[in-house]
């Protein structure tokens, strides 16, 4: 299995935050609970205005769509994939900064629509399960292949909404997926697959459990 992976950018802005201080170093966990919402329009807002844009990036032409937003499972494996452990804990020291970003590879390139939701799974080594939680900002566009052996790549540009660090913090497991989706292969498969609806709310109703016992004090 190939994890597919485009380099990590920061977006330009003139209006750049400092990154905020974690309140628990050994968590690392982005949240927007009582903002996400407010945040998600905001963001799609901006998008449709071409606040937030890119040269090397085909952004979403014409109003946001008012249909269901679609969920996407994209893949991660530090061991193999040019996103290194240390890659993401830079991410989670800047993922505060106005405008901060990930373009990842997409299989179902073809399906994703700005607002959609993805969902990052660490697999391979370590702790597996899910580390990342967006939404997605953009059409997918067709860019150098990550790993350098000239294939067709296609990547999205996504915002994450939580992050975990995968071997520091407790995450939503695959253990856990496995037993309540098993119908998915969490352990193996390509990066950025469309997920059925049904799946897509059996994630979503773990996800909103795992969130809820957090702690207080994994959050900031």
């Amino acid at each position: 299995m190939a994890v597919l992976y485009a380099n990590l950018m920061i977006a330009c802005s003139t209006n750049e935050e400092q990154a905020e201080n974690l309140q628990n170093p050994q968590e690392f966990v982005v949240k927007r609970k009582n903002h996400e919402k407010k945040r998600k329009r905001q963001l799609l807002q901006r998008i449709s205005n071409c606040e937030i844009c890119c040269e090397d990036m085909i952004m979403a032409a014409g109003p946001v769509p008012e249909e269901k937003p679609r969920t996407f499972l994209m893949r991660w494996n530090p061991a193999i994939s040019s996103h290194t452990i240390t890659d993401y804990e830079y991410a989670l020291a800047h993922v505060h900064r106005e405008g901060f970003y990930y373009d990842w590879s997409i299989w179902d390139y073809r399906k994703a629509r700005v607002g959609d939701t993805f969902y990052m799974i660490r697999v391979g080594e370590g702790n597996t399960g899910i580390v990342m939680r967006g939404t997605l900002a953009g059409r997918a566009f067709r860019g150098e292949d990550w790993s350098g052996r000239g294939r067709s790549v296609y990547y999205v540009r996504m915002y994450p909404e939580y992050m975990f660090h995968p071997e520091s913090s407790s995450i939503l497991s695959t253990g856990v997926l496995n037993a309540f989706i098993p119908e998915v292969n969490w352990n193996e498969g390509h990066s950025g697959v469309l997920l059925s609806d049904e799946v897509a709310e059996k994630l979503d109703r773990l996800w909103r459990k795992f969130i809820h016992k957090l702690p207080k004090n994994a959050v900031f």
